[in-house]
């Protein structure tokens, strides 16, 4: 009778042991899941740092020909000197939306701005947009109540659009020259955010 309830207790022993195990591996596998998928995440935000610090670094400095044609929401031709022109050439930030960029990167971009819209003035932000999406971009703005000025036009000259597809937001004013270059990116909204501050600071102040 003994024997048996050593035996008894033995196997307890054993599958508890198993059991532990087979947890204590979950638990460790858990783990490496966890830090394996934060690196892939910090690898992506690594990765897409360097590329927009690059983008910023060769589009800057850009020079847009004042004699840019674009096409207002009235279906009116206007040039890019007639928008700069206004207030004294103030600066303009230009939000640029390609036919083929994001359409949620839009989205995200115009619920950010709408908390710096009063700092930066309706009058000083314009969307460029492709005659393919500037409907679409009527429809967000009524949708948002947003009042920012579209412009269709297909090509700025400005070398990133013509390599890539993403949004992108860039400062000018009466000499025509691309400034503070950004591109954002809708998982990082903190860096929209310091960008917009930044733009506030630098020139609407």
């Amino acid at each position: 009778m003994k024997f048996w309830h050593y035996i008894y207790s033995l196997i307890i022993v054993i599958l508890l042991t198993v059991i532990l195990f087979l947890f204590n591996n979950r638990g460790s596998e858990s783990q490496l899941t966890f830090y394996r998928d934060r690196n892939i995440r910090m690898d992506g935000y690594y990765n897409f740092l360097k590329f927009k610090d690059k983008e910023m670094y060769l589009n800057n400095g850009t020079i847009l020909s004042p004699d840019l044609a674009l096409i207002d929401e009235n279906s009116n031709a206007v040039k890019l000197s007639e928008l700069v022109a206004n207030d004294k050439g103030s600066p303009k930030m230009v939000i640029r939306f390609s036919a083929v960029a994001c359409d949620i990167c839009l989205d995200e971009e115009l619920k950010i701005i709408i908390d710096y819209i009063s700092k930066i003035g309706t009058e000083n932000i314009m969307i460029f947009a492709s005659n393919f999406n500037a409907r679409s971009i009527k429809v967000r703005k009524n949708n948002l109540m947003i009042d920012i000025p579209v412009y269709r036009i297909e090509e700025t000259g400005i070398p990133f659009e013509s390599n890539h597809p993403n949004l992108f937001v860039f400062m000018i004013d009466k000499d025509f020259t691309v400034k503070d270059f950004f591109i954002p990116e809708k998982t990082i909204s903190e860096l929209s955010k310091d960008y917009y501050e930044t733009m506030v600071v630098k020139y609407m102040k």
